[in-house]
């Protein structure tokens, strides 16, 4: 009970802060995207990968920063991943770098039971990782298509979870995505 208590916290925490993000009198468009992505876990004595599709709201909060929110479903196995990220992008002609931070509550991060590993071994990763994640991310490749139409590709992430922060590196790299502005 305890536990469903929290979760449920949690999620309704999530939504109020990506509602309060996506909020903004400022600019009344918002952008869908939707895209592929990798995503790799490394700890000292081990690293898992894994592969996800994600779909995202983004919104321009104030002048130059934008808050997104978004769930990444994983794959092989199905494990999802929800997030909030505030970033600052420029626009110059059709290139929209952008640049922020992203909080996030992950059910993928996870190590697979090695047989090569010692039970004690496995026991310390699986006890160094944590659901709730913290990350910086860079999008240097963004571009606008068209005046609703944009394509990012090669958005890398690097972080790591709250609890025990360091002890597990959290690298991900989004490979593409597509945004249509509404």
């Amino acid at each position: 009970m305890k536990n469903a208590t929290f979760a449920f916290m949690k999620l309704v925490l999530f939504l109020c802060l990506s509602v309060s993000l996506l909020h903004s009198v400022e600019n009344d468009r918002i952008t869908i995207q939707t895209g592929y992505s990798a995503l790799l876990y490394q700890h000292i004595f081990s690293f898992q990968t894994s592969s996800a599709f994600e779909i995202s709201a983004s919104k321009m909060i104030y002048q130059n920063v934008s808050g997104q929110t978004g769930v990444r479903i994983g794959l092989d196995p199905v494990l999802p991943e929800i997030y909030i990220r505030a970033g600052v992008k420029h626009e110059i002609k059709r290139w929209l770098p952008e640049a922020g931070l992203e909080i996030g509550y992950s059910k993928r991060s996870r190590f697979k039971n090695e047989k090569l590993l010692l039970s004690e071994i496995q026991n310390t990763m699986d006890k160094d990782i944590h659901p709730m994640y913290l990350s910086f991310y860079a999008n240097p490749c963004s571009f606008k298509i068209s005046k609703s139409i944009s394509m990012r590709a090669c958005e890398i992430q690097i972080g790591s979870h709250f609890e025990r922060m360091g002890r597990t590196v959290r690298i991900q790299a989004n490979l593409f995505s597509l945004g249509v502005s509404l």
